[in-house]
């Protein structure tokens, strides 16, 4: 039991339980190789020298499960030279269900301890914005990385005349790490439990708001360089960042 005197735990979260297999080859994209390294290693690497994160847990395929905790269960590596990496999670057919399992197996932390998940196919989080993110949730119930919208957006409709274009002004874009207190999150799952109507969330903020409304959310400035790979363009532009920015562990 954590004491009021205690600095809250953070641990992080790394989804790699989609099948990832939209941008082609044999593996889910997490397990493909980017820029001489696994895309996984990139977030684990980071998370592992951030000095607030305590742990990492890996979110993945079942199939997946154990040649991953023999890898990293109770060991030193390159991507995590710590030994920070505590908790292997079978994945869920979702990412809001992947999440959920998370949750549930996180049971030793606290209310007031912090976790934040993390998709792995973001793999060039910069520290900075790492940081920032780790700051703002210290005193808020949440934190998401946001982003402006540069392109027009529209609101599309049956009828092409209903077409509504949208305030860019007014709309972001959603990254991640999220961030939250435990408690946030578990009352948010005992009531999304006791709805038999409850839906599917494509990000955990949503899933939060819809079932614990009113939460302090602090939005924290994203970045370009946190993108998501989804295509096989998106793995062409990534290994081109990858060969300037990162070096090659091969």
């Amino acid at each position: 039991m954590q004491t009021s005197n205690e600095k809250p735990r953070l641990v992080a979260v790394v989804l790699a339980g989609g099948a990832g297999m939209r941008v082609g080859g044999q593996l889910p994209k997490q397990f493909q190789r980017l820029g001489g390294r696994t895309m996984l290693s990139y977030s684990l690497q980071l998370f592992a020298q951030q000095p607030e994160v305590e742990a990492i847990a890996i979110v993945a395929p079942e199939p997946f499960v154990p040649a991953l905790s023999q890898e990293y269960l109770g060991r030193k590596t390159d991507s995590d030279p710590l030994g920070k990496v505590a908790h292997i999670i079978p994945g869920g057919s979702t990412r809001h269900l992947s999440c959920l399992n998370a949750l549930r197996a996180l049971g030793e932390y606290s209310h007031n301890d912090r976790v934040l998940f993390h998709d792995a196919d973001r793999p060039f989080l910069p520290k900075p914005v790492l940081q920032r993110l780790v700051d703002a949730v210290q005193t808020a119930d949440a934190a998401t990385l946001v982003m402006p919208v540069a392109d027009s957006i529209v609101a599309v409709n049956s009828s092409p005349a209903s077409l509504q274009y949208l305030d860019r002004g007014q709309l972001r874009r959603v990254q991640t790490p999220q961030a939250f207190r435990f408690g946030v999150l578990r009352a948010a799952l005992k009531a999304h439990e006791a709805d038999p109507d409850a839906g599917e969330f494509t990000d955990t903020v949503s899933f939060a708001l819809q079932h614990t409304p009113g939460l302090r959310i602090a939005l924290v400035e994203g970045d370009e360089a946190n993108f998501k790979i989804t295509t096989p363009f998106d793995m062409v532009v990534a290994e081109a960042y990858a060969s300037l920015h990162y070096p090659n562990l091969d």
